[in-house]
C-alpha cells in the first residue's frame, strides 16, 4: 500500500510540474505582421512577420521586439528612438488590418493573420 501511495504522489507531482512549466498552456501560436513606419521621413523602421501567442496585446509584442517608451496610461511615445513631438503635432497612430483601432495598444489582443501598422505622422 505504501508503494502505491508513493507512485500516486509522484504521478500527481509530475502532472502539476508539467502544467506549471508552460505558462501559456492551451494558448496557440499565431502569425501576425508588424509594420512600423516614420511617415515624417518616409522611413520603414520595421516590417516583420512574427509568431506570437494568441490574444497577446499589441503593446506586449512591441515591448518584446522593440525599444518602446510608454507614458502612464499606455500612451505610446517612442519606438526604436523615433519619438512623437507634440509641439509639431507628430504622433504615433496604429491600425489593424487597415482600420483604425478604438482601443489602445495595451488593450488590443492580436488574432491570427492580423496586420498591425504603426505610423509616426503629423496630424493636421
Amino acid at each position: 500500500m505504501k508503494k502505491l501511495t508513493t507512485i500516486f504522489i509522484v504521478t500527481i507531482v509530475a502532472i502539476v510540474l508539467s502544467a506549471c512549466s508552460n505558462d501559456q498552456a492551451g494558448a496557440s501560436e499565431i502569425t501576425i505582421t508588424l509594420e512600423i513606419n516614420d511617415l515624417t521621413s518616409e522611413t520603414v523602421i520595421s516590417d516583420e512577420e512574427l509568431q506570437v501567442v494568441e490574444n497577446t496585446t499589441v503593446l506586449s509584442i512591441l515591448e518584446e521586439h522593440h525599444d518602446v517608451e510608454v507614458q502612464d496610461g499606455g500612451l505610446l511615445t517612442a519606438i526604436d528612438g523615433y519619438e512623437r513631438d507634440t509641439t509639431k503635432n507628430i504622433h504615433w497612430l496604429y491600425e489593424v488590418n487597415g482600420e483604425m483601432v478604438s482601443v489602445g495598444a495595451n488593450e488590443y489582443q492580436v488574432k491570427d493573420n492580423d496586420h498591425i501598422t504603426f505610423d509616426l505622422q503629423k496630424l493636421d
